[in-house]
């Protein structure tokens, strides 16, 4: 049996070989630390700064912090930086004092480091306990020498990153995400993929069927090639919205990549500063798409000179279903290039031209080309806020009469009166196609106003 360490006296010559309490116990280096004390992959602790590739973004974006980040013991100021697996070298507890957490061993098997020999004796019965999964920490400590529960480690909740092995950290939250254009939020700096897109952003935009960017102060120079890429390469990809952004469409980066893609249904770049340049280009573009079914680009500046491009455009193109133009200083000279192209166009099924400033001359000019000789297939006009006033709704009225296919009608806020409300009812008695006249915010009368009611009751779908 080898003999006790000694508290009040220094040990003589022939006890050398005990250690003593009051002196530092020196690590055992020599021995490897067992495979056991080597955690596995799954065991390892997750922390911030490993690349992307090691972990599912999508996965840990639905993970909680919980789940994403064990519990990790917070290792003492004196810990070894990261690397191989390091011995606990504090320095031993005295006998009236617990130690602190810090001089708590590691909860991987850690090698007994205090009680082993400093010279050639053989060690004593709690040396070979190194063994073992559990830590020594001295050679026999006494009761009050004893950790406390709540400062002994717990080997299945707890990892000392300290004796961990080094290995490329795992992203935090903040940190997985790269820059998406489809989950940024509104009011948010923007991710620039103007340059060179990262290659996960740019697979997760190609497997998006829905691309959402709004409101986030952008253009074609923060994202312009991105998007761009997204509309050439992408096989699913159906509906992008730019909402409220500084998008040109000038450089004819998108307008472009536009006319060639074959999966895209729905554009929306309203609010941007497309102007008449930039309705040339995307006009170019719709001579050849093939697949865009909607088109919204409501206030962009393109007036009448844009509005000449896109009614060239509507010429040719046979996909487009709905045109969204309100809000763009269109007058009677765009209106009436409008409906020329509506004479040869037959697939246009929404119209929305409100918040513009036609007059009597834009209305007679659509309502021409409206008859069913002309086009039977535009099923949605929406004329209202703009400034036809009673003139306006006699040149509607006499294209309600003979017009097949209109099913809905917008009139609303355009000074008409009395007189232009009963043309309108007349003209709606004679048809049996429209369902819905919207014409609040006029100065029609209470009787007119009864009386367009009325025709309309029932009516709706």
């Amino acid at each position: 049996m080898s003999a006790a360490p000694s508290v009040s006296a220094p040990p003589s010559e022939s006890e050398s070989a005990a250690p003593s309490v009051s002196a530092a116990p020196q690590p055992n280096i020599s021995e490897e630390p067992s495979e056991s004390a080597v955690p596995s992959e799954s065991q390892q602790p997750i922390v911030s700064g490993a690349p992307l590739s090691e972990m599912n973004i999508k996965h840990l974006d639905a993970m909680s912090i919980s789940e994403a980040t064990p519990v990790l013991a917070p290792p003492s100021e004196s810990a070894a930086p990261s690397g191989s697996p390091q011995p606990n070298i504090s320095a031993a507890p005295s006998e009236s004092a617990a130690p602190s957490e810090s001089a708590v061993p590691s909860v991987l098997p850690q090698q007994n480091v205090s009680a082993a020999p400093s010279g050639p004796a053989a060690p004593s019965e709690s040396a070979a306990a190194s063994e073992s999964p559990q830590p020594s920490v001295s050679a026999a400590p006494s009761e009050s020498a004893a950790p406390s529960e709540s400062a002994a480690p717990s080997i299945l909740s707890q990892q000392d990153v300290s004796a961990a092995p080094s290995e490329p950290a795992a992203p935090s939250e903040s940190a997985a995400a790269q820059p998406n254009i489809y989950a940024t939020p509104p009011g948010s700096a923007a991710p620039s993929l103007s340059s060179q897109p990262s290659s996960h952003a740019m697979i997760d935009l190609l497997k998006e069927k829905e691309i959402r960017f709004d409101d986030r102060d952008v253009d074609e120079e923060d994202i312009g090639e991105g998007l761009s890429k997204v509309l050439k390469l992408s096989q699913v990809v159906e509906l992008i919205s730019l909402q409220y952004n500084r998008f040109t469409l000038a450089n004819g980066m998108i307008s472009s990549a536009l006319a060639t893609n074959a999966t895209l249904r729905e554009l929306d770049l309203g609010d941007n500063q497309i102007g008449v340049p930039g309705a040339e280009k995307l006009a170019d573009a719709l001579k050849e798409n093939r697949t865009l079914t909607t088109l919204r680009l409501p206030t962009n500046q393109i007036g009448d000179d844009g509005t000449k491009a896109l009614a060239a455009a509507l010429k040719v193109n046979v996909t487009l279903q709905t045109l969204d133009i309100c809000d763009n200083l269109i007058g009677d000279i765009g209106a009436a290039r409008l409906g020329g192209a509506l004479k040869s166009n037959k697939t246009l099924l929404s119209l929305d031209l409100s918040c513009n400033y036609i007059e009597n001359k834009g209305i007679e000019s659509l309502s021409i080309v409206l008859s069913p000789d002309d086009n039977n297939t535009l099923r949605e006009l929406n004329l209202g806020i703009n400034h036809y006033g009673d003139e306006g709704a006699e040149s509607l009225a006499s294209c309600i009469k003979k017009n097949k296919s209109l099913v809905k009608i917008w009139v609303n806020r355009n000074n008409i009166g009395d007189e232009g409300g009963l043309v309108l009812e007349k003209a709606l008695q004679s048809n049996d196609t429209v369902r819905e006249l919207w014409f609040n915010g006029n100065s029609i009368g209470v009787k007119v106003y009864m009386k367009l009611l009325k025709v309309l009751q029932g009516r709706r779908e």
